[in-house]
């Protein structure tokens, strides 16, 4: 076949069937795939498809608007180290939550630090986020790349721990993402 001919397909080889199968086009992903001996790979239903992606992303970059979710927060430190007690060695602190984003909505408690000449000095602890839908998140830096596929208005289960340094728990927050500079609409 043609396609099993111009990628030179070969049985160690991985090819994602992104077509919907109902569409002509995932012939040419699958037939090649499984003829040379190679492993399909099928898209699973929570990874949005091309369409799905064009049609969210498209008329947001139109209009000028942001296509990146968030969760409205902020911090000056990346992470806190956790004694692993609750399953999670580290997690990511927030020092500022954005009145009108989904966090500030659903009560994420932000840490209060004192800067010092030392570094800073912890007034009021608050939450740490540990996971996102279930993926663990152990530095502030993390948060784009477990948010990556996710799109304004969706909403995701933030897990936290609060209760730091006497009685830390693990709890879940539902948070309604926005698209960075909308914050949340009144009434939600």
């Amino acid at each position: 076949m043609w396609a099993q001919r111009e990628f030179a397909l070969v049985e160690e080889d991985r090819a994602l069937q992104f077509a919907s199968i109902s569409f002509d086009a995932s012939a040419e992903e699958i037939f090649p795939t499984l003829l040379a001996g190679a492993t399909l790979v099928v898209r699973h239903a929570e990874v949005p498809s091309a369409l799905d992606l064009v049609n969210t992303i498209v008329p947001r970059l139109i209009a000028g608007r942001s296509t990146q979710a968030i969760l409205g927060v902020k911090t000056e430190y990346p992470s806190y180290r956790l004694d692993g007690e609750l399953g999670y060695p580290s997690g990511a602190i927030v020092t500022d939550v954005i009145d009108g984003y989904g966090a500030a909505a659903a009560g994420l408690r932000p840490w209060k630090v004192r800067a010092t000449q030392r570094g800073g000095a912890i007034e009021q602890y608050g939450d740490v986020i540990v996971a996102i839908d279930g993926k663990a998140v152990r530095t502030f830096d993390e948060l784009p790349r477990v948010l990556g596929n996710r799109k304004p208005g969706d909403t995701v289960k933030v897990t936290v721990v609060r209760g730091l340094p006497d009685a830390p728990q693990a709890i879940e927050l539902p948070i309604q993402l926005t698209a960075q500079n909308e914050g949340l609409k009144s009434g939600m």
